[in-house]
């Protein structure tokens, strides 16, 4: 006749080892869902990108930076926080850094500016440019220049030969007429100060035989006489 103790003991035994054996597969199960979740590096696989650019309207000059990022690490959609953004220009010299803002090589990204106002601060280069690029856009945003690139006035006055004009400029725009860097190609558009129309028969060409010569006009110290 069997021990009752006996067996009560062995029943006991075999029941922890089966829940120890039913832990360690549960630890196992655990640790293969989380091996199969976190992939292994891959040996010579690409590092971590860094840290993209802060950007925002205290930091505008990180907008190029922003977009270089955005085109280097594949984005898909570059979002321009809302706000003012002052950008100043690209390093002097020629080519794409005769610009504020350089788009080139970028293919497949969508650039959001919804809100977003950019300020071009130099009057003498260009805005933005997009080269070689493929299935890029750009939308929302406003863009302007911090001065004029024109100015505007009020005729006074023309010589009997036609040689001489006399202009009073208008309030806020440039008076630098003399200054072949901010005027070197320039022409004069007649209009009529009632109806807004251009009068077609006084457009004057940057020609050698129709050019016109504003002089300076003493009483509101316009610039000195310029050669268009």
């Amino acid at each position: 006749m069997s021990n009752p103790s006996h067996h009560s003991h062995m029943m006991r035994s075999s029941a922890s080892i089966l829940r120890l054996f039913t832990a360690s597969a549960a630890l196992l199960a655990a640790c293969l869902s989380l091996s199969a979740q976190t992939p292994a590096p891959q040996p010579g696989g690409s590092p971590q990108p860094p840290a993209p650019p802060v950007l925002s309207p205290d930091h505008p000059e990180n907008l190029q930076a922003a977009i270089r990022y955005a085109i280097k690490y594949k984005a898909a959609e570059l979002v321009i926080p809302p706000g003012i953004y002052r950008l100043p220009p690209l390093p002097t010299g020629g080519g794409p850094d005769a610009w504020h803002i350089v788009v080139e090589n970028a293919s497949d990204l969508a650039i959001k500016a919804e809100g977003v106002t950019l300020v071009f601060t130099d009057r003498f280069r260009s805005g933005i440019t997009f080269q070689k690029c493929t299935n890029v856009s750009f939308s929302g945003a406003t863009l302007k220049k911090e001065a004029v690139t024109f100015t505007q006035g009020r005729v006074e006055a023309i010589s009997a030969d036609g040689s001489q004009i006399d202009v009073r400029i208008a309030a806020g725009y440039p008076t630098d007429l003399h200054d072949p860097k901010a005027f070197e190609h320039a022409w004069l558009l007649f209009f009529d100060p009632a109806t807004r129309h251009q009068d077609g028969e006084h457009l004057v060409h940057p020609c050698e035989d129709q050019r016109r010569r504003p002089r300076r006009h003493a009483r509101r110290g316009l610039p000195r006489p310029a050669r268009l």
